[in-house]
């Protein structure tokens, strides 16, 4: 009973000494493209401004020229004034940025990071 107690304590300690995920090497995915376009639309439904979502690109953004082209296709919609008109707007904002980056099929196969 001991060894077995002892085992998951050590166990549950190895993920803190394990390989870490480094950004410099991750290659975006369709998926992560698709997800910025959600927290754009999430940024500017709390009230973020435009500038404010320009500096997280200036702050390091993986994929640049799409957040930004995403930034300003998000805030050139009207804002929406009701629940349903924000879950239109998210939507369309993840389909199209889903479509465009699966438009992209050289990229994405040789691994080349879309930016």
């Amino acid at each position: 009973m001991r060894f077995l107690l002892l085992s998951l304590l050590l166990l549950g300690g190895c993920g803190l000494f394990g390989p870490r995920h480094d950004p410099d090497t991750h290659v975006p995915t369709c998926d992560d493209v698709a997800a910025l376009a959600d927290v754009i639309v999430l940024g500017r439904m709390r009230g973020q401004s435009r500038f404010e979502q320009r500096q997280l690109v200036e702050r390091g953004s993986p994929l640049v020229t799409i957040h930004e082209s995403q930034i300003e296709s998000v805030y050139d919609w009207p804002r929406p004034t009701s629940s349903s008109e924000w879950r239109q707007l998210r939507e369309v904002a993840v389909v199209a940025a889903h479509e465009n980056c699966i438009n992209r099929p050289v990229l994405t196969l040789r691994g080349l990071r879309l930016r």
